[in-house]
């Protein structure tokens, strides 16, 4: 029988992700930063299915979301 482990996202998997969400920031700079924190929040929404030791927190401050 065939292994369903399912794959994980490593730690330098999701910094990579927040890492380019937190750069758009640059490439869009005429548009609101809602939009960019509206993606990051998403992909936040997602991605602990990816990895259980997921932090929510951690990931939206090295996008740049400030928590309010």
């Amino acid at each position: 029988m065939a292994n369903k482990r399912k794959a994980r996202m490593t730690y330098k998997e999701l910094e990579l992700i927040a890492d380019i969400i937190n750069e758009s920031r640059v490439c869009f700079e005429d548009k609101n930063d809602a939009t960019i924190n509206h993606i990051a929040e998403h992909f936040a929404a997602v991605l602990p299915r990816t990895n259980p030791r997921f932090d929510r927190k951690k990931f939206l401050r090295s996008c740049g979301v400030e928590s309010g």
